[in-house]
C-alpha cells in the first residue's frame, strides 16, 4: 500500500527546507531541490 503526503518546500539560509504538515515534527532540508526531496522521502519513511 502506498501513502501520499504533501510536503512544503521553502528557502532556508541558502538551502531548501522541507516540512510535512500531516506528520508533526517532520522537518528536514537539502542542499538543492533534488536533495531536499530525497531527504523528505527519508524523513517520511522513518
Amino acid at each position: 500500500m502506498k501513502y501520499v503526503y504533501p510536503a512544503i518546500l521553502y528557502p532556508d539560509d541558502g538551502k531548501i527546507g522541507v516540512t510535512v504538515p500531516d506528520l508533526p515534527g517532520r522537518h528536514t532540508y537539502g542542499e538543492d531541490m533534488a536533495d531536499a526531496l530525497f531527504m523528505a522521502k527519508d524523513a517520511i519513511e522513518m
